[in-house]
């Protein structure tokens, strides 16, 4: 069971294109109830940084300790070398008795160097956004 205003944080393996694997902290809040058709759905949102103090900036002091615990090629600036970012968001609206999805919005980024045989390292950032909407 959940209500609005319930927040959750979580960590996340992901593994990256170029090969290594980072992690990333989730924030998953219930935000409110908002009419889906005749029904009243619940609107769950999803923040997610690799950079935990990025995600604390952006969503207050619910995760504002994650940070202290990160390991230090996380915890660099995104200039750092050797330092691959992912960050997004999600927005769902659910029905809560079915939990069926009715819509869902999100957005991601993900910043990376990739060595590439006599160029040396370059800089790859990519942005994928998806917007859905469903009827049952």
């Amino acid at each position: 069971e959940v209500e609005i205003g319930d927040t959750f944080v979580a960590e996340i393996p992901y593994q990256i294109p170029n090969g290594p694997t980072i992690d990333y902290r989730v924030q998953t809040s219930i935000s409110a109830l908002v009419p889906c058709g005749e029904k009243k759905c619940l609107r769950i949102e999803q923040h997610y940084d690799s950079r935990a103090d990025n995600l604390a900036k952006m969503t207050g002091e619910v995760v504002s300790n994650v940070s202290e615990a990160l390991s230090p090629e996380l915890s660099g600036s995104s200039s750092d070398s050797n330092t691959a970012i992912i960050k997004g968001e999600v927005v769902r609206v659910i029905d809560p008795e079915t939990m069926l999805i009715y819509a869902e919005n999100s957005s991601r980024t993900i910043a990376m160097e990739i060595d590439l045989p006599g160029e040396g390292l370059i800089p790859v950032k990519t942005t994928e956004t998806r917007s859905y909407e469903f009827e049952y």
